[in-house]
Formats: C-alpha cells, structure tokens, sequence
C-alpha cells in the first residue's frame, strides 16, 4: 500500500518543500538522514514526532522522483491554462497536494488575511484597474 498521502506541500510549512505529514520535517531530511547511515530506529527515537510508515513515504516518494527532473519551487511555474481553471491570479500561493497515485492536485490557498480586499474582485477590469490606480 502507498505511504504516499503522508507527503504534503504546504508555503507556509518550511517555504513548501515536500515535507512528512506537514510537520517541518522536510522529505530531504529524512532521506539525508538514511543517505548518512541513520537507521530507522535511530531516525523515529531522534524525531519522536515520526512514524515508521513516514520514513517509508519518503523513500516512496524520492523513488517516484528519480525518473524525471524535478523543478525546484522557485523554477516551477503553472501553465497560464491551469492558472485560468483555477482562478490563479498573481500574488496568490497555491498548495500543492500529491496524490496516492503520483498525481500533484493544484488548488488556490485562501486570500491572506492581511488584505481584507483579497476576495473583493468588483473591480476586476482593466478599465477599473486604471480608473482606481491612484486610490
């Protein structure tokens, strides 16, 4: 069975890197750590918030990894189509899910809460955007 919906990406959970059950154990950590010679034993009695499954997930997914070039977070760019689907505007931060079956989901985060205008898209036209530039 795959481990592989203990994997999760979050921005704001370590800058977003795909990291064990979206604790701030990055997936690299784990997979350094088993690379240095760590045991697992050694590995969840150092990092008691770890479950054996977790160090399984990781390799699982370092494995799915190895056949293609990964992008790292600041080279990867969503297709403007994919970016229209999903309502994507610039600024926003999108959270990115990997699925069981080795699909990564792309949903739209919530507005920041430090602008109380985020969701507030009346204005929305070019022709708004002009009109209202200097407000």
């Amino acid at each position: 069975m795959s481990e592989l919906h203990r994997i999760t990406f979050d921005p704001h959970v370590c800058s977003g890197p795909p990291t064990i059950r979206g604790l701030r154990i990055r997936v690299k950590d784990v997979l350094e750590l088993l690379a240095s010679g760590a045991t697992q034993e050694e590995i969840l009695e150092d990092h008691p918030s770890l479950e054996a499954p977790d160090i399984v997930a990781a390799l699982e997914y370092a494995a799915r990894q190895s056949d293609h070039i990964a992008l790292s977070d600041a080279q990867a760019t969503i297709p403007q189509p994919d970016c229209t689907t999903l309502k994507l505007r610039k600024g926003d931060e999108p959270v990115y899910t990997l699925e069981p079956d080795g699909r990564v989901l792309i949903s739209r985060a919530f507005p920041s809460v430090d602008d109380p205008f985020a969701t507030f898209d009346e204005w929305g036209s070019d022709e708004d955007r002009k009109a209202y530039a200097d407000l």
